[in-house]
């Protein structure tokens, strides 16, 4: 009788393939939270800026409206005028009402506005409901005046009032770290040095 020898796998070979196979998924398996941790991140990052640069544009606009509306050469500030809880203190602003208010101690989180299906981040009013509920961001604005020299030289005076630096700080909290993303752009009393 002649035995016929067909080769295949020994049960040996199989479990070390399986175990060869399981290290590899379980490795993919251990990468997948960090990176959806390194996701929410990049969308928190992402949203933070969104935030900062739309309080710069809102302050432009709200400088913009003072000088064309209510310009008054006498007063060196009047550029800022609506602006001035901002100066030198921490606030917040409403870019729906084109608004700021200086903040007591800390500034409050804003508030997630849900209106169909566009959300959008709001100051905090107070109130919540199924509509409207706390972020995790927190927007704080400082608007610090600088003497332009280039522009006291041009004009001959001091060069006060005529700049001044918008410093917005985006805070939130990923986990017990609190992140921050910051923004710094200068705007100018370009309505009085025009004239």
């Amino acid at each position: 009788m002649i035995m016929n020898k067909t080769k295949g796998f020994t049960l040996l070979e199989t479990l070390i393939a399986v175990a060869i196979m399981m290290v590899a998924i379980s490795s993919a398996f251990g990468l997948a939270p960090e990176g959806l941790v390194g996701a929410r991140f990049a969308k928190n990052q992402t949203t933070a800026t969104y935030l900062a640069q739309e309080a710069i544009e809102a302050v432009r606009n709200i400088r913009d409206n003072a000088m064309f509306f209510a310009a008054d050469p006498l007063d060196p500030q009047n550029w800022l005028k609506d602006l001035l809880d901002c100066v030198g203190q921490l606030c917040t602003i409403d870019v729906r009402e084109a608004k700021v208010s200086a903040c007591i101690s800390d500034c409050s989180p804003l508030d997630v506005l849900v209106e169909g299906d566009k959300t959008s981040y709001v100051s905090h009013i107070g109130t919540v409901g199924p509509d409207r509920y706390p972020s995790i961001f927190t927007r704080e604005i400082i608007i610090t005046p600088r003497i332009n020299s280039k522009v006291a030289e041009l004009r001959d005076d001091t060069g006060e009032d005529t700049e001044a630096l918008i410093t917005v700080r985006v805070r939130w909290k990923e986990g017990t770290i609190t992140k921050v993303t910051e923004m710094n752009e200068f705007i100018f009393d370009w309505w009085t040095f025009t004239k």
